[in-house]
């Protein structure tokens, strides 16, 4: 689902590309040029995110034995820089206008390959909003923060454009473009923000954590779960656990337990690598789980 999407990203930018242009040699307007080049931005930056989902699902090697999961959110941060250039952009344009208080001119072509732009670009951004999809994958929530910033631009664009030919408000584009460029750079700023913590190796949510706990408790054989550390890279986790087991097991019988609790941890969706320390425990009592 998600490649698909940003493929298909992809060529509609190209695409609105090709109509933008056509727009700005029809019309002349400044506003349909700038939103061309925004559209090659879009597509560069959905063939990255794409380039980087399909590394980040590369088996792991000798040189990357923990996988590629890295790469969703290097170039998630990527286009967090891109959205905050963006936002630097529109902001600079709002200042510029105000100062010159020129009148942007209306031309139809311009004003319908925006629209059109725009409704494509809230479309993706519907697609890319399913819940469990978008928790999973730093890429999905890259483009959809990049979409996003595109429809609101788009909308207080044409906004703007609407004020200052019937509304007699000609600096209206500017005045809406700053909040605008605001709101962009905030997504942009919580997006980088987000992907520094999972290359750092964050934690994953408590109530994740917990919830796996208590599925380890749950297991055959377990006793109890003594620790859990978990951290989460890219759009996998890694968890190492200790568990409690019946102490009158033998040392094999505790480490195929120990394997088939592994084995298990590596079956649910998000894991990718696990590691179980078993220990013996005399009774029932446990020691409290340790923070995480």
């Amino acid at each position: 689902m998600a490649s698909r999407l940003l493929l298909a990203s992809s060529l509609v930018s190209v695409l609105l590309l090709v109509a933008l242009g056509a727009a700005y040699l029809l019309t002349g307007s400044t506003l349909a040029l700038a939103q061309a080049a925004d559209s090659t931005s879009d597509a560069l930056t959905g063939l990255g995110l794409l380039w980087a989902l399909h590394i980040s699902r590369k088996p792991p090697d000798e040189e990357h034995p923990y996988g590629h999961h890295g790469a969703q959110p290097i170039a998630a941060l990527v286009v967090a820089m891109l959205v905050g250039a963006l936002a630097l952009e529109v902001m600079l344009e709002a200042i510029d206008a105000l100062a010159s208080t020129a009148t942007p001119t209306l031309g139809w072509p311009a004003m319908v390959a925006i629209a059109s732009k725009v409704g494509i670009k809230a479309v993706f951004v519907a697609l890319a909003s399913r819940g469990t999809l978008l928790q999973r994958n730093a890429t999905l929530r890259a483009f959809r923060v990049d979409a996003a910033s595109d429809v609101v631009v788009g909308l207080a664009s044409l906004l703007g454009l609407l004020g200052a030919q019937y509304g007699g408000l000609p600096s209206l584009d500017a005045w809406l473009a700053i909040p605008v460029a605001v709101w962009i750079g905030i997504s942009g700023l919580n997006l980088a923000r987000e992907n520094v913590d999972l290359l750092m190796g964050v934690a994953p949510p408590r109530e994740w954590r917990e919830e796996l706990v208590a599925a380890i408790a749950l297991m055959p054989g377990v006793r109890g779960v003594a620790g859990l550390r978990a951290r989460s890279f890219g759009d996998e986790h890694q968890v190492w656990v200790e568990i409690r087991v019946d102490p009158n097991l033998t040392v094999g019988q505790a480490h195929d337990l120990g394997e088939a609790v592994e084995q298990q941890l590596l079956q649910r969706g998000g894991i990718s690598d696990a590691v179980v320390h078993v220990d013996a425990v005399v009774g029932t009592a446990l020691p409290q789980e340790r923070e995480t």
